[in-house]
């Protein structure tokens, strides 16, 4: 007879977030405010932000503009199998390599289905993600990894794109111009920058992650990118560099790059 496990031994906090997630995915269509997925699932409302937050954080949830909750891109990484288990694997230990090497949180980025979502995101303690305010699939023309994948679109899924998605001023620095910001994307080359265009204090870099002849339909387009800060100089207003060499960050991007496209590669040849 199978032993059954103990009561004691049950993560609660854990039990608590599977009923969320499951609590999501029959609104998924709609989504559903913390306090109706509270409701739902009977959890106190504090308890049910905290884990909601956690949720979000790791990519399981995305919280849409509004407030509503649906699930995030991390999910599908659960409703696959073989070869997307191994993608998932492969890739991961590379951002870490690379978060590690830069000593900041390192972004990967995919196109999927005419939309530009974060896939994946290794940060820690010491290099922590910047705050997505704004989605991605909403902003990627203010953010060096929405502009490195839109520039290696063909140009009619680039077009169709930008007729989709509106260039919305998030700081002073947001391209918002679409003939601007088309010459910016013919000129990026290698390694796209935004700087502080999607939000105050923070510049990111990326490389383009692809696979020439990929069997994925559309072919797989994604960006590899990292985020580091640009701190404000004492009494003048005006920001100092970052602290790491933008040099040396994109060297370490575009090694990074190709061996994420490598390990695509592989996985897809199989």
């Amino acid at each position: 007879m199978t032993d059954q496990p103990h009561e004691q031994t049950l993560i609660q906090s854990v039990s608590r977030a599977l009923r969320l997630l499951e609590a999501v995915a029959e609104l998924d269509q709609s989504g559903a405010s913390a306090k109706r997925l509270a409701r739902a699932t009977g959890l106190a409302l504090p308890t049910t932000y905290h884990l909601l937050r956690t949720l979000e954080h790791e990519g399981y949830l995305h919280r849409g503009e509004d407030g509503a909750f649906r699930l995030g891109p991390r999910v599908e990484l659960l409703t696959e199998h073989g070869r997307a288990a191994g993608v998932a694997s492969r890739v991961r230990r590379i951002l870490e390599g690379l978060r590690d090497q830069t000593h900041a949180a390192v972004y990967l980025a995919m196109y999927d289905e005419g939309e530009i979502l974060v896939a994946d995101v290794a940060d820690g303690a010491a290099t922590p993600r910047i705050d997505l305010w704004v989605g991605l699939h909403e902003a990627a023309h203010a953010t060096a990894l929405g502009k490195s994948i839109l520039a290696n679109l063909d140009a009619s899924a680039r077009a169709d794109y930008l007729a989709r998605h509106r260039l919305e001023p998030l700081t002073r620095r947001t391209v918002v111009s679409r003939p601007r910001l088309e010459e910016e994307l013919a000129g990026s080359g290698r390694v796209a920058l935004d700087r502080e265009e999607y939000s105050n204090g923070v510049m990111c870099l990326a490389c383009p992650v692809r696979i020439p002849g990929s069997q994925l339909v559309p072919p797989l387009v994604g960006a590899l990118g990292v985020a580091v800060a640009v701190p404000a100089g004492e009494g003048t207003g005006r920001r100092k560099p970052p602290p790491t060499d933008i040099g040396v960050l994109e060297s370490a991007l575009e090694v990074g790059a190709a061996r994420v496209s490598r390990a695509l590669a592989l996985v897809d040849a199989g």
